[in-house]
C-alpha cells in the first residue's frame, strides 16, 4: 500500500448528488485503514446523509477521514471487480441471495462490520458498494463455530443472563488485539457453549435488540455499541433471505451478541429511566457535527431502530450517551 493522496473533495450539487458522488470516491480506499482498522468512511457517509447532514458538511467528513486510507488492493479490486459484473448481470436481489447464506455463520465477523458495511451499501442503493462490502466480508469472514448453535430460548435476555451467571466467565480475560479475536476466543469456552442459543420465533430479533439497546444504555460500552449497529444492519440485510436464512441470521446474530456481551464482563443488563433524554432532533445535531463514525452511526441506528421496535426514550438514551449528552 502506498500513501494516500491529499484529498479536497467538495459538494457535487444537493445532498442525494453530493453522497452518491462521495460513495464513488469512497471505492478508492482499502477496507482496511492505515491503522489495521475497518474503513468507515462509506458507512459514516450513509449515517450522515440518514442524518441530514447537509452537502458541505458530507465533504468536510470525507476529507477528514479520507487522511486515515490508503488506496485499495489490487487484489480486492479485482474481488470487486467480480461482484460488480455480478450485480450488473444479476441484479442486486438475486446477487445478494445468492451470496448471503453462507456469509450468515460470519455475521460477527470484524466486529460486525461486514454485515454493517453491507447493510449501508443495501440502503444506499450503490452497486459498487455492494461489491465492496461483500468483498470485504469475504475477506473478514470468521465464523464463531463450526455448527449453527442448538436452540436453547427464545428470550435472548435470557440467554445473557445465563451467562452473567458463570462465575469464571465475569473475570476471564481475553487475550486477542481487537474485539473479533476476542469474540473467538470467547465462543471456544466451555461456559460459553453450554448456555446454548437463540430459540427463534416471530418475535426474536425485536427480543434481541431489545437486548441490545438494553445492554449498552447500561453499560456505555464500545464493544456493546456494536450489538446495536449489528442488529440494525441484520434487520436491513434480512429483506433479502428467505424464512430459513432470517431464522439462521438471527441464530448467528444472538452468538455474536453473546460472545460480545462475555468480553465485556457479563454486566447487568437493568435499564434505568431516561426520561431527560434529549430529542432526536439535538442528537442528530450532534452526530452531524461529530467525526467519530461510530457517534454518527449510532445516533443513525438508534434512530432507525426505534421505528420498528419501539421502547424510543431508551434508543434516544443511547445515541446521547455515545454523544455524551447524558
Amino acid at each position: 500500500m502506498t500513501d494516500t493522496p491529499a484529498w479536497n473533495i467538495e459538494p457535487h450539487g444537493d445532498r442525494d448528488t453530493t453522497t452518491r458522488a462521495l460513495l464513488d470516491g469512497a471505492l478508492t480506499f482499502d477496507p482496511i485503514t492505515r491503522h489495521g482498522l475497518s474503513d468507515h468512511l462509506p458507512m459514516a457517509l450513509g449515517a450522515l446523509d440518514g442524518l441530514g447532514a447537509p452537502a458541505k458538511r458530507l465533504s468536510d467528513f470525507f476529507n477528514f477521514y479520507a487522511q486515515m486510507l490508503v488506496p485499495v488492493r489490487e487484489e480486492v479490486a479485482a474481488t470487486r471487480a467480480r461482484y460488480e459484473r455480478g450485480f450488473e448481470r444479476d441484479g442486486v436481489d438475486a446477487t445478494l441471495r445468492a451470496h448471503l447464506p453462507r456469509l450468515l455463520p460470519g455475521i460477527g465477523s470484524a466486529a460486525f462490520h461486514g454485515v454493517i458495511r453491507l447493510a449501508y451499501a443495501i440502503e444506499a442503493n450503490h452497486v459498487g458498494q455492494l461489491a465492496a462490502a461483500l468483498a470485504y466480508w469475504d475477506e473478514v469472514f470468521e465464523p464463531l463455530s463450526d455448527e449453527i448453535p442448538r436452540e436453547e430460548d427464545a428470550d435472548p435476555t435470557a440467554l445473557l443472563r445465563t451467562l452473567r451467571g458463570s462465575p469464571s466467565l465475569r473475570v476471564q480475560t481475553f487475550e486477542g488485539s481487537n474485539i473479533s479475536s476476542k469474540m473467538a476466543e470467547a465462543a471456544t469456552l466451555r461456559e460459553f457453549a453450554n448456555a446454548g442459543g437463540i430459540a427463534v420465533a416471530d418475535d426474536t430479533l425485536g427480543r434481541l435488540a431489545a437486548a441490545a439497546r438494553a445492554l449498552y444504555a447500561a453499560t456505555g460500552d464500545f464493544v456493546a455499541l456494536h450489538a446495536i449497529t449489528g442488529t440494525h444492519a441484520t434487520r436491513v440485510v434480512s429483506t433479502f433471505l428467505d424464512v430459513d436464512d432470517r431464522s439462521r441470521a438471527v441464530r448467528y446474530l444472538y452468538q455474536a451478541v453473546a460472545a460480545a456481551y462475555v468480553i465485556i464482563g457479563t454486566p447487568p443488563i437493568e435499564v434505568a429511566s431516561f426520561e431527560h433524554a434529549p430529542s432526536w432532533d439535538t442528537i442528530a445535531i450532534a452526530a452531524r457535527a461529530s467525526n467519530d463514525e461510530h457517534v454518527i452511526k449510532i445516533a443513525y441506528s438508534a434512530r432507525e431502530e426505534a421505528a420498528p421496535w419501539g421502547d424510543d426514550e431508551v434508543y434516544r438514551a443511547c445515541a446521547a450517551r455515545a454523544e455524551s449528552l447524558l
